[in-house]
């Protein structure tokens, strides 16, 4: 853009000094004619060495004129050539700018993909996690139906109510035998008063 700035105030600066050149070749041109006629009248009032000079300064500014077109010509050369430039330039310059808006917008494109599959990474680890847990929950639940089913197995099979029971089973256990015995001793007793009424024993019963 610099660049830019400096052919322009290149053509600003030629375009000055062609004008400047284009004025002073219209004085001389003016001059010309008028040293012209400034002869004449010399040669006509017999003043020769006057009418001299009026042609002298006459052809010379006719010399500075011409120079003066050829300057402007060299002028008017580099003039075109800067403008050209100044159009290839401007052109090489609205590339650039649209070249950078494209990279700009393939950059926020590229950072707005790179955010989502940030993003989609975290949601993938916080599946992940969720998956362990409900895995880690499954097994729990496993481990808890193949205990149940255990206990209830042993349960019915007799094992672990006697586990279970602790001191109530003991007692249990203790009034089955005085049942037990309760009835054996009163079997035994009958079995003794039978053979003693057989056998006509009557000091038994006395006891």
């Amino acid at each position: 853009k610099e660049l830019l700035q400096n052919v322009k105030r290149g053509l600003s600066e030629i375009a000055t000094a062609k004008n400047q050149l284009k004025f002073r070749k219209h004085e001389l041109e003016l001059d010309i004619p008028k040293l012209e006629r400034q002869a004449k009248q010399c040669i006509e009032q017999g003043n020769e060495p006057l009418a001299k000079a009026a042609l002298e300064r006459k052809n010379s500014a006719n010399e500075q004129a011409k120079s003066l077109t050829e300057q402007i010509a060299k002028l008017e050369i580099e003039e075109n050539k800067l403008i050209e430039a100044s159009k290839v330039l401007e052109m090489k310059l609205d590339q650039l700018k649209s070249t950078k808006e494209t990279v700009k917008a393939q950059y926020t494109a590229a950072k707005a993909s790179v955010q989502i599959n940030e993003s989609l990474s975290g949601l993938g680890d916080e599946a992940g996690n969720i998956g362990k847990a409900l895995e880690d929950a499954k097994d729990k639940t496993e481990q808890m139906n193949a205990k149940s089913s255990a206990i209830t197995e042993l349960t019915d099979a007799g094992v672990l109510n006697d586990s279970l029971g602790g001191n109530q089973n003991s007692i249990d256990r203790e009034l089955s035998k005085m049942d037990s015995k309760n009835a054996v001793d009163s079997e035994l007793w009958k079995l003794k008063r039978q053979t003693m009424l057989k056998n006509n024993d009557l000091d038994f019963f006395k006891k």
